[in-house]
C-alpha cells in the first residue's frame, strides 16, 4: 500500500473484507486477510465468527517479526469504523520497518 489516504484503505477494506469468506478458517473459526506488509511487520484483518467471537467481532492488528508478535490492534462492529485504524497502523507499521 503505497498510499495511506482515506479512500484508498476503505477500498481495501473493503475487496479484503468480501474477500474473508473465501479464505481458510483458522482453528478458532477466524478468517484473516493482510492488509499491508513492510518488512517483518504485517497489519491484518481479522473476523471471527458469531460463536467464537470476542466482544467484537472484526480487528485490526499489526504484528512483528517471524514469531507474529502483537504491537498493536483494535476491534470494531462495523467495517467502516476500521478506516482511521488502519490507515493508522499501516503508518505505524512503515515507521518501524524505516527506522530498522
Amino acid at each position: 500500500m503505497k498510499d495511506c489516504d482515506g479512500e484508498e484503505v476503505e477500498r481495501l477494506l473493503l475487496h479484503l473484507y468480501t474477500g474473508l469468506p473465501l479464505l481458510p478458517a483458522a482453528e478458532d473459526g477466524g478468517r484473516t486477510a493482510i492488509l499491508a506488509r513492510f518488512g517483518h511487520y504485517e497489519v491484518r484483518l481479522t473476523e471471527f465468527p458469531p460463536d467464537n467471537m470476542p466482544f467484537l467481532p472484526l480487528w485490526v492488528e499489526l504484528f512483528r517479526g517471524s514469531e507474529r508478535e502483537l504491537v498493536d490492534g483494535c476491534g470494531f462492529s462495523e467495517i467502516e469504523d476500521a478506516v482511521e485504524a488502519v490507515r493508522e497502523l499501516v503508518e505505524k507499521a512503515r515507521r518501524l520497518h524505516d527506522e530498522m
